[in-house]
């Protein structure tokens, strides 16, 4: 291996790469996409450094729990239609009791 890593200092890195990958067709495309660049970051071209990002971005934003809309936003949710007076519902659940009690302060 020394001998490979005084000719080309990146060619250990793609050889133990290479033996990882699974031997199957995309295994040469997704070689030819590795970058790999000897020394330091001041080797690596400006193009690629621009593309890294320490981040990955989040693919759906979170969003609110039921305690956390306010009392009037809660009213101004359209409803799809309204429970008859006699409809009798389960127990709520400690959080739907909270909030509940919360709003009709």
């Amino acid at each position: 291996m020394g001998e490979i890593h005084q000719r080309d200092p990146t060619e250990v890195i793609r050889l133990e790469t290479k033996a990882i990958l699974r031997n199957n067709e995309s295994r040469k495309y997704q070689l030819f996409r590795l970058h790999i660049y000897p020394e330091n970051i001041e080797t690596v071209p400006k193009d690629i450094i621009a593309n890294v990002s320490g981040v990955i971005p989040q693919v759906m934003r979170v969003p609110k729990r039921l305690d956390e809309y306010s009392p009037s936003e809660l009213k101004e949710f359209p409803k799809l239609f309204d429970w008859p007076e006699d409809y009798h519902v389960a127990p709520l659940s400690p959080i739907a009791m909270k909030l509940a009690t919360k709003n009709s302060k």
